[in-house]
């Protein structure tokens, strides 16, 4: 008797519902495995462009959204060190950092 022939209509329900949420990939938005950040960044880069902030002169001053979201300890720092430097406007760093606080949570 082979396993396949053991298993009950129940298991083989059980197994086809199994590789429909791997095949459409519903597992990795449920549990956040892989593109947790990337949904993030998704989410910063529209609020950022939704207040109008400059996204070129960020990306090259501070970093792209998916990098700042990656909560690095010195992220508030680095924006602030840019903005007194002029690289950025004091307005789009305080967007920024509200639009950071406004996804995290």
């Amino acid at each position: 008797m082979s396993v396949l022939s053991a298993l009950r209509p129940g298991h083989w329900i059980g197994l086809g519902l199994v590789a429909a949420v791997i095949a459409t990939g519903a597992w990795t938005n449920v549990f956040g495995l892989l593109g947790g950040n990337t949904t993030d960044a998704k989410r910063l880069t529209a609020c950022l462009q939704h207040h109008g902030v400059d996204m070129t002169a960020l990306a090259t001053s501070v970093g792209n959204p998916a990098t700042l979201m990656r909560g690095a300890k010195d992220t508030n720092q680095v924006i602030h060190q840019a903005a007194k430097q002029g690289k950025i406007k004091n307005s789009d760093a305080n967007l920024l950092m509200t639009c950071m606080h406004h996804v995290a949570h």
